[in-house]
């Protein structure tokens, strides 16, 4: 087998693992899930509508890394939000700049920054353990599922 498809093998997998995570994490979290559109590589859940969208994006953020997923901010001029991440694949979470950013003048010049009006919880990416939700997720079936997979890609790497 070529070094392309070699490559071409590690990233298929390395996608199907991450949209797995991610059908792991909405299933346990259908109030993200119903909102949530996805694209070729990525999701996007609007919450612009909501009521108080900053209190939705800080439990989201704190389930996902409760879960183990890492979650950044992102901001333009226009729409504010989270990233979490799944591997490659990562779910926006969005809403309009000022519901979910306060504007903050930093010194005596005026310099605009945007900060979240909620906190990003830090995760220790290191322990790999998630919350009691992936409990539900059946180790023994994926892990299976997993080694016919491989199987599969070694007879074709053969």
């Amino acid at each position: 087998m070529n070094e392309h498809v070699t490559n071409l093998l590690a990233k298929t997998t390395e996608l199907a693992d991450s949209w797995r995570n991610v059908a792991a994490f909405l299933v346990s979290h259908p109030e993200i899930a119903e909102r949530t559109n996805p694209h070729s590589d990525y999701l996007l859940c609007s919450v612009n509508s909501m009521d108080d969208p900053a209190a939705f994006m800080a439990e989201a953020a704190k389930a996902a890394a409760g879960w183990g997923h890492r979650v950044e901010e992102y901001r333009d001029d226009r729409w504010g939000g989270i990233n979490i991440w799944f591997g490659p694949i990562h779910l926006q979470i969005y809403a309009e700049v000022g519901k979910v950013f306060a504007r903050r003048v930093v010194g005596l010049v005026e310099k605009v920054e945007y900060v979240p009006i909620f906190d990003l919880p830090q995760v220790d990416a290191s322990t790999g353990d998630g919350p009691a939700e992936l409990d539900a997720f059946d180790e023994a079936q994926y892990a299976a599922e997993k080694a016919d997979y491989d199987d599969e890609i070694a007879e074709l790497s053969a």
